[in-house]
């Protein structure tokens, strides 16, 4: 049997327990070194993992950024950059989407995971942007993104 799909998420309900920056690395090339130049553009990918603890309604969730600094003309300038950061998150009524379905077993709504990674994501927008205002990049501005498309298409696979 088919296990009703939850409603809506109520924001009192999700906590925000810890945010850890787990990598952050900026580099410049020697060629950028000896001839810098104020990025107009950036180019970023984004790329994320997950955990769920089903029983206890927590789950984390470890963002990874990868950000190069472009010219006006799209040209690489030689700065790399990477970025982690690790949200955890309790949600009191977490049992509401753990779905059940003949064919796919248990699973968790994209529901809950679209706005779990949505606050993730817009958190680590600030994030990022504090951490690269004082350096070469001079702050950098990750893209608005979709959640729900994120969830379903750029998970992070472990290599």
């Amino acid at each position: 049997m088919t296990k009703k799909k939850p409603g809506i998420v109520s924001a009192e309900k999700i906590h925000l327990t810890q945010v850890f920056v787990f990598r952050c690395i900026l580099e410049a090339e020697e060629s950028y070194l000896d001839d810098p130049q104020q990025p107009v553009a950036f180019e970023t990918s984004f790329a994320y993992d997950n955990a769920v603890n089903e029983n206890t309604g927590r789950l984390r969730f470890r963002l990874y950024f990868e950000i190069d600094a472009l010219d006006a003309n799209e040209k690489y300038l030689g700065i790399d950059t990477e970025i982690g950061i690790e949200f955890h998150f309790a949600v009191d009524n977490f049992q509401d989407f753990v779905l059940e379905d003949e064919k796919k077993g248990s699973y968790i709504d994209k529901v809950i995971g679209g706005t779990l990674l949505g606050i993730a994501y817009s958190t680590a927008r600030g994030i990022v942007l504090e951490r690269t205002q004082n350096s070469y990049l001079g702050g950098a501005l990750l893209p608005v993104i979709d959640p729900i498309a994120a969830v379903k298409e750029n998970v992070r696979k472990r290599e």
